[in-house]
């Protein structure tokens, strides 16, 4: 079908718009009615608000109306205050300018009241006075005569004749006191002298120590009725008087002193000789190699010891043979091991040291029972050990223990004397501290006995 065109013509919204209007008027008109009622509501609050407060503000009020005594006024003072009226729907300035016009009022009524009162009795008062002034005047005179017994019997006897003897009463009252006062300082003072005097025989008795002198002062204190008032001060004092009384003085301290520097001076020139004769012993040894020496002669004085360190330190030799076999002179024949080879060699030295000429060495050998001293034994195979195939070099150790032998005699001349000094210096080291414990013991047991002997002697 072909197209064709035509003109169409433009919408009408007139009566859109129309119903627009006046919806949009109906909502406007509905917002206002209930803004209007909304101020009612709020206007009708308000009203009701200030009326309550009206009401609380006259409660209060009424209240402070009802105040007509200051103790009254004062005891409801808190809660008249501005922070006890914060918070509440009230007029608080209103009531509390109320609260404090009510205590001029109450003042005011108080002063006339009082004023009156007190014409009243003026007037009394002078009749009255007229009565009581013969009965004190004559108890005024017994007093002033010193009469304070007969001064108080006559006030008992016209008790009900005087309404108030208060003021008679106090002179009377102050004069007994004073009296009373006297009586207990002359107590007082005597207890003192009587506490003192105890407390310096206490203190200065020889049978008084730190542990006993304060039940001592008690007993005694009590014994003769002095009151823990008198006697506390000296009591909380005693054990250290005591302690500072039979202490050394500072003087005595320092001449025991003396007595322990003197005999340290005498152990410091015992030091200084030891050295000195150390220091002049033929082939002496040094301090370390006289140590070393002693040590491994007291671990290896016997054979046997040294024979199982070589067994177990010399491993294999090719000089070693079980047989007869002759190994020439090095070698060692009919030696299983380093024990048996060690042992044969040193049975060669003795044989050596056995035969004519050698009777000086013969006799050292006899002290260790005719064997080579286990140590020896040890020093010579140190000084030789194993070759770089670890083999034990026995024929370097046959020579090394002669050497090692004549070592030891050298030595054993030196070790003697070496022991000789020490045991010189030890004894008479334990000799000079012994004398110096037993002169400072003496000096301080004399000093302390001098000491307590013035203490004992002197007054506090």
């Amino acid at each position: 079908m072909p197209i064709t065109w035509k003109n169409i013509s433009a919408p009408d919204f007139s009566s859109g718009n129309a119903l627009m209007k006046a919806g949009g008027e109906s909502i406007t008109g509905g917002l206002n009615s209930l803004a209007k009622a909304a101020k009612t509501y709020g206007t009708q609050q308000e009203d009701q608000r200030v009326a309550v407060r009206d009401d609380n503000t006259q409660t209060f009020l009424d209240q402070i109306n009802q105040m007509k005594t200051m103790d009254g006024y004062t005891n409801q003072a808190d809660q008249f205050s501005q922070s006890a009226l914060s918070g509440q729907n009230v007029d608080a300035s209103k009531i509390m300018a109320a609260y404090g016009q009510q205590e001029q009022d109450i003042q005011g009524l108080m002063t006339s009241r009082n004023t009156y009162k007190a014409s009243q009795h003026a007037e009394s008062e002078r009749l009255l006075g007229i009565e009581e002034k013969p009965i004190l005047d004559e108890f005024n005179r017994l007093q002033g005569i010193g009469d304070n017994e007969g001064a108080a019997a006559y006030q008992k006897e016209h008790a009900g004749e005087v309404r108030d003897w208060k003021a008679a009463l106090a002179g009377l009252q102050n004069e007994t006191r004073l009296d009373d006062a006297y009586d207990q300082g002359q107590t007082t003072r005597k207890q003192t002298t009587s506490a003192g005097e105890i407390y310096t025989n206490v203190l200065h008795d020889p049978n008084t120590n730190e542990g006993n002198i304060q039940s001592i002062l008690k007993l005694k204190f009590e014994a003769e009725g002095i009151p823990l008032s008198v006697y506390g001060p000296l009591m909380s004092g005693a054990r250290g008087a005591w302690t500072t009384g039979t202490s050394l003085t500072k003087a005595a301290t320092g001449r025991i002193a003396s007595i322990g520097s003197m005999a340290d001076g005498e152990l410091a020139l015992l030091e200084q000789l030891t050295q000195k004769a150390r220091d002049e012993i033929p082939h002496g040894l040094t301090n370390q190699e006289y140590a070393s020496y002693t040590a491994e002669a007291a671990d290896y004085r016997n054979p046997s010891d040294a024979l199982r360190y070589i067994g177990d330190n010399s491993g294999e030799s090719e000089l070693l043979t079980p047989d007869d076999s002759d190994l020439g002179a090095t070698g060692v024949q009919g030696a299983e091991n380093g024990i048996t080879a060690a042992q044969k060699i040193a049975d060669q030295l003795v044989n050596d040291i056995s035969k004519p000429g050698r009777e000086d060495e013969l006799l050292v050998l006899n002290t260790t029972e005719g064997r080579i001293p286990g140590f020896v034994l040890k020093w010579a195979f140190d000084s030789v050990g194993k070759d770089k195939d670890g083999e034990w070099e026995m024929d370097l150790f046959r020579t090394a223990l002669k050497n090692e032998w004549q070592s030891y005699l050298r030595k054993r001349g030196a070790v003697n004397a070496r022991n000789q000094v020490e045991t010189d210096y030890n004894a008479k080291k334990f000799s000079l501290n012994s004398s110096k414990q037993t002169r400072m013991s003496e000096a301080t047991a004399n000093e302390t006995s001098a000491q307590l002997n013035a203490f004992y002697n002197s007054t506090k």
